[in-house]
């Protein structure tokens, strides 16, 4: 099966602000209409040098911020004026995050109508306290009849985003949160780590000695609870926090960044990446908006990826899957021998079929491998 490039919109949209969210967004529905026309006008200038595509990414922000019909109307537009990938045994994935809080009958049935199949749920928690100190709009009776609609719409696929290692965490209490979670059947995990970037209003609670955050001995029990539990269920973990119930639920989208397939990103702040070279859009709507006005693509920087630039890549992306990475580019380094038998020895990967892999052990320091081939 050849790799074929995804596509993927940033909708920088948000009812609210999240005290931890560091990804660019705003709250501003007085420019849904204005950037969707700029979407469509990016979309454009592309058309012609990108594709065919065999996903579709929806993201955010929260793509569930627009209306029904304006979400509808983006992904109805992407599908017409781009290429995708189709045949009767292999249909485009085209996944959309949704807020618990703004699903409902008609939204569902719009994504449906669309060619929607698979979505991607930020339950964050089942635990209103946990979900009051994340300031999600939502609780868990709203995710739990979110989830229902869903399931009753009978996607091919729905995931959900858990997070974990917040104030006053336990194992106990996560692994409640994780229970209840497999409770309700999804096909996809996503199960992150809380981190805490400075410029977030997280960040300032913890510069001021106002947000104890967990050490890091329980930041790897809660992480080895993740591991055990979901296996025990029968997930795969294929990414340090990524788990499907079978291989087809993998997210087909995501796996093209960590293995360096190509991919186009359209929206503010939307990386893309052709195979040699990665740009990145404008983090600012108004400079994104002047560009697009301008019928210029809106880059705001463009890196050229040399062929030793494509190997520490490679070996960072690499080692947080588990397909790892070939040998052959960790043995480039003159000790790499030497390290490599450290890691087997450690119990921090094996090798199997000419690749190096983390074990689970090693995902937990999955960063700290890839440093001894860089």
């Amino acid at each position: 099966m050849p790799d074929f490039a995804g596509l993927y919109v940033h909708v920088p949209f948000c009812k609210s602000k999240c005290p931890y969210c560091d990804f660019f967004s705003i709250v501003a529905p007085d420019r849904q209409t204005d950037y969707l026309e700029d979407i469509q006008r990016e979309a454009q200038l592309y058309a012609q040098s990108f594709g065919p595509f065999d996903s579709l990414y929806v993201g955010g922000g929260t793509p569930s911020a627009l209306t029904s019909e304006q979400l509808t109307e983006l992904i109805a537009a992407l599908r017409t004026g781009f290429s995708f990938e189709e045949n009767s045994a292999r249909q485009t994935e085209v996944t959309v995050e949704l807020n618990p809080a703004d699903v409902n009958s008609n939204l569902l049935a719009g994504l449906q109508q669309a060619g929607v199949n698979r979505l991607s749920l930020g339950a964050q928690s089942f635990d209103d306290a946990e979900l009051r100190l994340l300031g999600r709009r939502h609780d868990r009776a709203t995710a739990l009849h979110a989830i229902e609609k869903i399931q009753k719409a009978a996607f091919a696929s729905l995931g959900m985003d858990l997070i974990y290692g917040l104030p006053g965490a336990s194992v106990e209490k996560w692994r409640r949160n994780l229970e209840r979670a497999l409770s309700l059947n999804p096909e996809h995990l996503s199960c992150y780590a809380l981190t805490v970037a400075t410029e977030t209003r997280f960040g300032e609670l913890h510069a001021q000695g106002k947000l104890e955050l967990p050490d890091e001995k329980l930041g790897a029990a809660l992480f080895e609870e993740t591991c055990r539990v979901l296996n025990m269920a029968g997930f795969e973990h294929y990414e340090v926090s990524n788990f499907a119930r079978r291989k087809e639920f993998r997210s087909r989208h995501n796996q093209k960044y960590w293995q360096r397939v190509p991919y186009l990103g359209l929206g503010p702040a939307a990386h893309s990446f052709d195979g040699q070279n990665r740009w990145w859009n404008f983090s600012n709507l108004d400079d994104y908006r002047k560009a697009i006005q301008s019928g210029l693509r809106p880059v705001e920087s463009f890196e050229e990826i040399d062929n030793e630039k494509a190997r520490l890549e490679s070996i960072a992306l690499g080692m947080r899957t588990s397909h790892g990475v070939a040998l052959e580019l960790v043995l480039s380094r003159p000790d790499a021998d030497e390290q490599v038998d450290l890691l087997l020895n450690q119990g921090l990967a094996f090798v199997e079929r000419a690749r190096l892999c983390p074990s689970q052990k090693g995902f937990l320091v999955a960063d700290g491998i890839a440093k001894l081939f860089c």
